[in-house]
């Protein structure tokens, strides 16, 4: 995992929500939904909820990598898009992601 970056891609869905999916290991996916909290401003309140994923085995730090990308976006409270990052933020986990070139 050292040096390499993990692109997480977000969609939006079909009610309102968001479709959030990465790749460590496996494919990871997740339905998100957001709207505005006075008490986290700047930030728009974040709910994650897990998806289906893939589930295959990889080296012990791969698997060590994914299991903090999956637990940290499971638990995110609050996103931010700002200098065009998105910043996602919960009690374990903090991922700043820039849009990928193109």
């Amino acid at each position: 995992m050292k040096g390499q970056p993990v692109v997480l891609k977000v969609a939006a869905g079909k009610h309102g929500d968001f479709q959030i999916s990465t790749k460590v290991v496996n494919i990871l996916r997740f339905t998100a939904s957001s709207h505005p909290d006075a008490g986290l401003a700047p930030f728009d309140a974040l709910v994650v909820k897990p998806g289906m994923s893939t589930l295959m085995a990889g080296p012990e730090s791969m698997m060590e990598a994914e299991v903090t990308v999956s637990h940290g976006l499971r638990d995110a409270r609050k996103w931010l898009v700002s200098n065009g990052k998105l910043i996602i933020t919960g009690p374990i986990f903090e991922i700043s992601c820039v849009r990928a070139a193109e």
